[in-house]
């Protein structure tokens, strides 16, 4: 049985159904499909057998063992991190890589690649060293490539070119905003909500592609939440005034161009398992702090995520946190009690001036 879903009588059609609507709900291409690998790799169920038990309901000691698997690699799958580096390895030239974030994934056009290589010069026991050294290649050039679009303008490109219609507010921000849509995909799509959010990104890189994912977007309203990453020092040291100062620039830009903002507290954090030794719990009061008395000065609204999910010392709650950064379901149920009210009421005020 699965507590998280209610469930005792699942199928297996209904648990891949699940899978796909989840993904599909945060926008993943092939949604079914990479369903489909996840549940495999999950439960360890394979074709034959799914088509011939797929209305039958999981055995229930099967479905407890590996639905809460099943869950955490498609909440990964819906924040974009790759398929292979999730199921952990890529079959390619007829081997089997292992694959994880440090890697490049291996894919069919690279395949392509190494046969024409392989046929150009068909000398034997070169097959491994060509494959090492086309990916080494291909992976030097994806890197430049990555290096080159810092501010991450390719993330959103398509998905701001295929946006329906101008959204009621844009959530720009870092792996918090990301991980929101991932976790809570109908928070965003039942109200009328983008997000906009990378993961790792500080307020420099959120500030450079603020015209393209949340100006040319049109919003009524943008939920500004950023900051973490600049106190992880992600892309170097960065001064709390030099941090601040890149919110206000996305404020004087929102509101330049008739869009109201709506700024966030960071979310408390007692250390960074990616950067160790920062103690940020400190400088993350502080810099709450800064923005809390900008927005009253500036009548923006504030939305106070700290004061509730934080322990005493300035961590994060435990029942809100896996990692002591990033929320879980419970934490963003905290988050979305808090931040809803605060949109209604922005959207209502823009309304109000955008009819008189």
């Amino acid at each position: 049985m699965s507590e998280e879903n209610g469930r005792t009588d699942l199928t297996w059609r209904e648990l891949l159904d699940e899978g796909g609507a989840r993904l599909s709900e945060a926008g993943v291409p092939d949604a079914g499909t990479d369903a489909w690998y996840l549940m495999e790799a999950a439960f360890g169920i394979d074709r034959v057998h799914y088509y011939l038990d797929q209305n039958r309901p999981i055995h229930a000691e099967r479905l407890e063992k590996g639905y809460g698997r099943y869950q955490e690699m498609l909440q990964k799958r819906a924040e974009r991190i790759p398929l292979q580096q999730i199921l952990g390895m890529q079959d390619f030239m007829g081997m089997t890589f292992s694959v994880d974030e440090n890697v490049l994934i291996p894919r069919q056009d690279t395949e392509t690649l190494v046969e024409r290589v392989l046929r150009d010069y068909p000398e034997k026991d070169l097959k491994l060293l060509t494959v090492v050294a086309v990916l080494a290649g291909i992976a030097i050039c994806a890197d430049a490539h990555a290096q080159n679009d810092w501010a991450g303008f390719s993330r959103f490109e398509q998905a701001n070119r295929e946006q329906p219609s101008a959204p009621k507010a844009v959530f720009m921000g870092n792996s918090i905003t990301e991980g929101w849509i991932g976790k809570h995909p109908g928070f965003f799509s039942s109200n009328g909500y983008v997000s906009r959010g990378i993961s790792g990104q500080t307020t420099s890189q959120m500030l450079v592609r603020f015209r393209a994912d949340v100006i040319d977007l049109h919003p009524q309203v943008v939920v500004i939440c950023g900051g973490t990453n600049d106190i992880a020092q992600n892309n170097g040291y960065i001064s709390l005034p030099h941090i601040f100062g890149n919110i206000v620039s996305m404020v004087e830009l929102a509101r330049a161009n008739g869009i109201a903002p709506i700024l966030c507290s960071l979310l408390p954090a007692r250390d960074f398992g990616w950067h160790k030794g920062l103690e940020p719990a400190p400088k993350i009061i502080e810099l709450n702090r800064m923005i809390r008395a900008y927005a009253a000065q500036e009548k923006i609204p504030y939305v106070d995520y700290h004061t509730p999910m934080a322990e005493p010392d300035g961590g994060m709650i435990a029942a809100y946190t896996g990692d002591g950064v990033h929320p879980t379901e419970a934490g963003y149920d905290v988050m979305e009690a808090i931040v809803q009210p605060v949109i209604g009421a922005a959207l209502k005020h823009t309304g109000s001036k955008r009819h008189k």
